[in-house]
């Protein structure tokens, strides 16, 4: 029974840990896609202060482009024992350093609104280049839960199947091993019970071996006895 208790025990730790395993992607996906929002909020604030040249608007952007380089950071945390999606972030952290340096000096300048729309568009490529590769480090997360789903899965089903089937193994041995010991005690109690005969057959022989003798030694008594008195 201890092999039984050990065994199930491990197969929940192991499936306790497939299960913080899909929570984690399930962690690194949302992370990533408010990182998305926060791009889009970085391009937001930028064109509705080239537009109305409203400070406010400089104040978003330096909120969005804080919680941008927040959720890069706590990403690289998040992927470090993944070496693909590490590289990849990488990447990303690279193209939206000089994005958002792009931005910063664009909105810093005091040039022409053509000058602005040129170098917003740039800006902007520079922008769904970083979207892009966000859109391919979520889909590779998710194909990173979905292979953990499957194992977290799989080990579901295992722990179902082998426990019944490993607790009928063991009733089946101690069941066997019950037979054997009670076959064992009832042939040590026959042999017991052989034993015992045979000592009182030897003592019932001993016994009537020792009444002969006495009987014998009675007559020879009594034989000496008659022929002194003759």
């Amino acid at each position: 029974m201890s092999v039984l208790a050990t065994v199930v025990l491990w197969r929940f730790q192991t499936q306790a840990d497939n299960a913080k395993w899909v929570e984690h992607s399930d962690g690194v996906i949302v992370l990533a896609m408010d990182t998305k929002v926060q791009l889009r909020e970085l391009q937001a604030a930028t064109r509705e202060y080239l537009l109305t040249s409203d400070e406010s608007y400089l104040s978003d952007f330096d909120d969005a482009r804080k919680y941008l380089r927040r959720n890069l950071t706590l990403l690289a945390a998040q992927v470090a024992d993944d070496p693909q999606q590490e590289t990849r972030l990488l990447r990303i952290d690279d193209l939206a350093s000089t994005w958002m340096k792009a931005l910063d000096a664009l909105l810093r300048k005091h040039v022409s609104m053509e000058v602005w729309k040129s170098a917003l568009s740039a800006t902007d490529t520079q922008a769904q280049a970083v979207l892009k590769l966000l859109d391919g480090f979520v889909s590779m997360q998710r194909n990173v839960r979905a292979e953990r789903v499957e194992v977290q899965t799989r080990e579901y089903y295992l722990v179902l199947v082998a426990v019944p089937v490993l607790s009928g193994l063991i009733m089946i041995f101690l069941s066997y091993w019950g037979w054997r010991e009670i076959e064992v005690a009832t042939e040590q109690f026959r042999e017991a019970l052989d034993s015992t005969e045979r000592a009182r057959r030897e003592a019932d022989e001993t016994l009537s071996l020792a009444r002969d003798a006495m009987g014998l030694n009675y007559f020879r008594a009594a034989g000496v006895g008659a022929g002194g008195g003759r």
